[in-house]
């Protein structure tokens, strides 16, 4: 029994499980989620993606909720399980890394509760499951396989895993570059530019072009290339982006701020590392300045980005402990760390549930209001406020832009150029029993056409407006 309990294939999941527990409670920790559970549940249903249900996100992460919607039975507590369960699984293979690469066991723990720890400690920087989280997983094993593993053709299946990332999200590209740049700087520095790199490099593209064309032959099926085209390339094209030295500087300082003594291990991990005669510490240079890239090019600063570089840093923590397991004030202090470690454990926990449970939410009010008020067949339009009520109320949006923020935000806007006096008669032609809008709201179309069939029946804390149809009042 004690033998499975300390194996990392359970001790490291179930960790993930503890320290995210709270977080499986409220219908809505990030409006990126409700997304991808609305629309998963509507592919699953029929609809079709860029056509019906419209987002500005690759396929893939639908894909992935589609799978974990119909593992869950539709239960947003269950999916965040099994988002837990796979940043477990991720830890694993950081645990594996590490191991095969040091020998040490200490490391290897310590550098794979790391990974948990960075990405369940702060709201806006991994509890929420952001896509991240997935592609993460995909492009770990993908690199540990090519790395370790010694079987032919290993790299089409790390080649598919990287693809499979690629279409999660497309920054999830610097991972594929990463191990590319890797095996070619290895072949120099060993003088090994041969056939078998060739071959290692076109079976990774070959794996990796694989779930490319399985999104590609969606679109060509459905007739949608063209809106496949638009909203990947004239779209985001047309999203602003500021990127700027001091903006670049303050994003990196507060994440390294906030996880200083990760950053500090992680710089002494480097420096273990550039003492072997391996190529190892090339591979961590590579991938953390990939990661910088791919992580400060859109200019948005959005802090979940950095979730992709919590990977090679976990990791290199992970070998920087080697030195801190060397020191007299570890090894004096022994006992007081790990009693420290059992008292913020408990902490977390407790100011997770501050955040997570037993709230009265906004959404909590207005679910039951319309749960109590809409009769069968009638709709709801959620405007710019929670569209998490569609996934709640087993509804379907009126438009098909679910995102709250696509037909409500201006950089959305101006980017999408979408009509707005056409969506909302098309809205309108469907007659929504109720549209709901939340303040603020800045100039709107959209809000100036409801006003005028729709009137206000009721306030929820003072921001929250709902409208009833005046023929339905």
């Amino acid at each position: 029994m004690k033998k499975i309990i300390t194996n990392p294939c359970f001790l490291l999941p179930t960790l993930a499980i503890i320290f995210r527990f709270w977080s499986f409670f409220p219908s809505v920790i990030d409006h990126d989620e409700s997304t991808y559970l609305i629309i998963a549940r509507d592919l699953s249903q029929g609809s079709i993606y860029l056509k019906d249900v419209i987002d500005t996100k690759p396929i893939g992460i639908f894909w992935i909720y589609q799978l974990l919607g119909l593992l869950s039975f539709g239960s947003i507590g269950i999916t965040r399980l099994f988002a837990s369960v796979l940043i477990g699984i991720t830890a694993i293979f950081i645990f594996k890394f590490i191991l095969k690469s040091t020998q040490k066991h200490d490391a290897s723990w310590f550098g794979s509760i790391s990974y948990i720890f960075l990405v369940s400690i702060f709201k806006n920087w991994g509890v929420s499951p952001n896509t991240e989280i997935y592609f993460n997983l995909f492009n770990l094993v993908a690199i540990y396989l090519v790395l370790f593993n010694k079987s032919k053709h290993i790299e089409i299946i790390a080649g598919l895993l990287l693809g499979f990332a690629f279409i999660t999200k497309y920054v999830a590209l610097a991972e594929a570059g990463v191990i590319g740049s890797f095996l070619i700087i290895q072949a120099l520095f060993q003088n090994n530019l041969n056939r078998q790199l060739i071959f290692k490099l076109i079976k990774l593209i070959l794996g990796f072009t694989l779930p490319i064309s399985m999104m590609l032959a969606y679109f060509y099926y459905y007739k949608l290339l063209d809106k496949f085209y638009y909203f990947n390339f004239d779209v985001l094209s047309r999203y602003p982006s500021e990127i700027t030295l001091s903006n670049s500087l303050l994003f990196v300082g507060d994440f390294c701020g906030r996880y200083f003594i990760w950053i500090l291990l992680a710089i002494a991990g480097f420096k273990h590392l550039r003492n072997r005669r391996d190529c190892l510490s090339i591979l961590f240079y590579i991938w953390v300045l990939f990661d910088l890239i791919i992580i400060l090019l859109p200019g948005k600063g959005f802090s979940h980005y950095f979730i992709q570089a919590m990977i090679p840093i976990s990791i290199l923590s992970g070998i920087g402990s080697i030195e801190l397991y060397k020191t007299k004030l570890f090894i004096n202090n022994k006992r007081i760390l790990s009693y420290t470690c059992i008292v913020i454990l408990p902490l977390i926990l407790y100011f997770q549930k501050l955040s997570y449970s037993n709230r009265n939410t906004d959404i909590t009010e207005l679910y039951s209001y319309l749960k109590k008020e809409l009769k069968p067949g009638e709709q709801i339009y959620t405007g710019n406020s929670a569209h998490i009520l569609y996934y709640l109320l087993k509804l379907k949006s009126p438009s098909p832009y679910i995102h709250s923020s696509l037909l409500w935000n201006p950089e959305h806007i101006d980017a999408l150029q979408v009509d707005l006096n056409e969506e909302a008669d098309h809205i309108l032609k469907q007659n929504p029993r109720f549209i709901i809008i939340k303040e603020p709201v800045k100039d709107s179309s959209m809000l100036v056409k409801f006003l005028k069939t729709y009137t206000e029946i009721k306030q929820i804390d003072k921001k929250i407006h709902v409208l009833v149809c005046n023929q339905l009042f």
